[in-house]
């Protein structure tokens, strides 16, 4: 099949867009106006469809914030609730166990402690009956556990003596 020739007579021709020597093409006369106004058109629309994104970066943000807020509001709030489950069991353990009342006072005031943070976590204040929240711990004081577990035990120096002696 033979291949279709185009004239080219077409390529000696300037475009009505590019003008022969490369710059920009002259609009024809009267047009002036309607490239002008087809540009700031051009621009409003780009300028309104960068706010729109920018809008809607934004509310996305918003939203991931306040997901990322009621997670972290939902996992305080199951903590609080372990928290006071175990307290609980503790207090029931310590009293069946007829402990002194040291100890049981002691798992009453932990037991009363873990239940006023979840109260003040479900309802948004603290009851009034409440004692003062419990401070965290300093690193410090967390590394002085962590460093010496055993130390107050006081059981290496019999488990010494009795591999030691023979008898």
């Amino acid at each position: 099949m033979p291949s279709r020739s185009r004239p080219d007579r077409h390529r000696d021709r300037p475009s009505p867009v590019t003008p022969a020597g490369g710059g920009e093409a002259a609009p024809a006369p009267g047009a002036p106006d309607d490239v002008r106004r087809f540009a700031e058109l051009l621009r409003a629309q780009q300028a309104r469809e960068k706010a729109t994104a920018a809008a809607a970066r934004e509310l996305a943000g918003e939203e991931r914030r306040r997901l990322e807020r009621e997670a972290s509001d939902a996992r305080q709030l199951d903590d609080a609730r372990a928290a006071k489950e175990r307290a609980a069991k503790r207090l029931k353990d310590v009293r069946a166990q007829r402990a002194s009342n040291a100890a049981v006072a002691e798992a009453e005031a932990g037991y009363k402690q873990a239940l006023a943070d979840l109260l003040a976590i479900e309802s948004g204040e603290r009851p009034s009956w409440a004692p003062a929240p419990a401070e965290p711990p300093t690193p410090e004081a967390q590394a002085d556990e962590v460093a010496d577990p055993v130390a107050d035990s006081g059981d290496d120096a019999e488990h010494q003596d009795a591999a030691t002696d023979p008898g």
